[in-house]
């Protein structure tokens, strides 16, 4: 990719900022309802991180995740929720600029681990876990909707 990305993590979250968001990743299963009171919140939240992937003055992509507290006295590790990058900007480098960014980041602030569930079949997915995050583990998911 020749243009350049700009990484956003502030946390500074106004109406424009939302707009742009749900512009560019309208509100589906895959991508959050883009309150900006809930936005606000999560962003002030010193656990929790929201990055977004800027190239052209776009919103070319998000990621999302939150800080896992231990109880053991171990090292943090921080779980992705969420990511989602524009159709026009994928396989351009984009999440891997953030995730890169991302983990830098974590390793400054000391912690552990970053980790994420996929599906197994999300191919693109995860070729770009396996380049950015690495260590694929065998594991298995159990959930309860409420």
């Amino acid at each position: 990719m020749n243009q350049e990305i700009k990484i956003i993590t502030n946390k500074i979250v106004d109406e424009k900022f939302i707009k742009n968001l749900h512009d560019a990743f309208p509100v589906a299963e895959d991508n959050p309802n883009w309150n900006l009171q809930a936005v606000k919140e999560f962003v002030q939240n010193n656990h929790n991180k929201f990055l977004a992937g800027y190239v052209d003055n776009q919103v070319a992509a998000y990621l999302y995740g939150c800080i896992s507290d231990r109880l053991d006295n171990k090292r943090k590790k921080f779980y992705v929720h969420g990511l989602s990058t524009k159709k026009e900007f994928q396989r351009q480098g984009v999440m891997t600029a953030i995730i890169n960014y991302l983990i830098d980041v974590l390793k400054q602030e000391g912690l552990a681990a970053i980790w994420l569930l996929t599906e197994p079949d999300n191919i693109a997915a995860v070729n770009l876990y396996n380049k950015t995050i690495g260590n694929p583990k065998d594991q298995i998911m159990f959930t309860r909707d409420f």
